[in-house]
């Protein structure tokens, strides 16, 4: 009998010292930020050592746009201990314009826990707004690789590589891939617009404007998860060989087997460059005999081991041929070779 008392003493004190805290927790995530506050800084009248209940106040503050209030706060949460102040602290930092002060908290928050993809993201935004744009490239790709399916990542990499670093292409692809995971959003934020502006210049109608991304959405009526296919299309460059011209004619009007054809004539007459071999590979997939098209795809990229349309397109050479385990090897070597480019890191993320 004294035990059974003990014990309901005890859920007595923990109901009387955290039950606010709960309610608080649930008014918080129903947008009741008032509420929520009174509730943690109620907390903190009574336990004013309890740095969650610090943290928790301080991101109400920051809900309410009271974000001089939220910073002191958050300041006293990193002080008692509490994990994600750090975080927080950094993004109130960014909210009142203090850029360098946001950097340097998300810095040292990222290199107190590695392992938060909040945090990196958070970071390459702040790295972004200095313009540090090949910062803010390694602290988002850091992010995407542990939260691949957080549309927020995708998107701050498209605006670093399309206003700081310059390339058009890694923008697209991953605006298209904010696009697949936020539809409504991408619209309204003007996302399909840059999109179709970049798909007009020189620099993207020769490169690759979608990849094969399977990107989780997160369905609206709470079913989950849904999968998001963008056709893989490699836009075929120029050969600069006039043998090919009509092969490349053939290829672009959607006649697959002539275009090969006609590139083996031309081969016939004399070797051909890498990017004929690509563009025979290319015609031979299409075609749907992707066993032949390895050795064209393997050649083009002894040919030119910088064109990283080649192995990509040997890597589906390989999938298609039934050879997963070799396509997983090939986008690994290339992902090597071509780090920043988000085709092989996409491709290799569920394998």
């Amino acid at each position: 009998m004294l035990r059974l008392s003990a014990v309901l003493c005890v859920l007595l004190w923990v109901t009387a010292c955290y039950g606010p805290m709960r309610q608080a927790d649930r008014a918080y995530e129903a947008g009741r930020y008032e509420e929520a506050l009174a509730g943690y800084q109620a907390r903190l009248a009574t336990a004013p050592q309890d740095g969650l209940a610090a943290l928790k106040a301080g991101r109400a503050l920051r809900a309410l746009g009271r974000l001089e209030e939220a910073r002191t706060m958050l300041k006293e949460a990193r002080r008692l201990g509490a994990p994600g102040a750090l975080v927080e602290l950094g993004r109130v930092n960014l909210d009142l314009g203090d850029v360098q002060g946001g950097a340097d908290a998300l810095a040292e928050a990222c290199t107190a826990n590695l392992d938060d993809p909040s945090a990196w993201n958070a970071l390459g935004v702040a790295y972004q707004r200095l313009g540090r744009g090949e910062d803010a490239e390694t602290a988002l790709l850091t992010a995407l690789r542990m939260a691949p399916d957080v549309p927020e990542i995708y998107l701050n990499l498209a605006v670093t590589y399309d206003r700081l670093l310059a390339r058009p292409v890694q923008a697209y692809a991953y605006y298209a891939c904010y696009a697949a995971l936020q539809p409504e959003e991408a619209r309204e934020r003007m996302v399909l617009w840059r999109m179709g502006v970049l798909g007009q210049s020189a620099a993207i109608g020769s490169k690759v404007m979608a990849q094969e991304v399977k990107c989780p959405e997160r369905a609206s009526a709470g079913s989950g998860m849904i999968t998001v296919d963008v056709v893989p299309v490699t836009r075929l460059a120029p050969t600069g060989d006039p043998r090919l011209a009509e092969a490349e004619r053939l290829f672009r009007s959607g006649l697959h087997e002539q275009a090969a054809q006609e590139v083996m004539a031309a081969q016939a007459k004399g070797p051909l460059g890498a990017a004929g071999q690509l563009l025979l590979g290319l015609a031979l997939m299409r075609s749907g005999d992707p066993f032949k098209a390895v050795p064209r795809l393997l050649e083009s990229v002894r040919l030119d081991p910088n064109c990283a349309d080649a192995w990509y397109e040997l890597g589906w050479a390989y999938e298609m041929a039934g050879d997963s385990e070799q396509a997983t090897e090939t986008w690994k070597a290339a992902s090597t070779r071509f780090p920043f480019d988000p085709r092989f890191v996409l491709m290799l993320r569920d394998r």
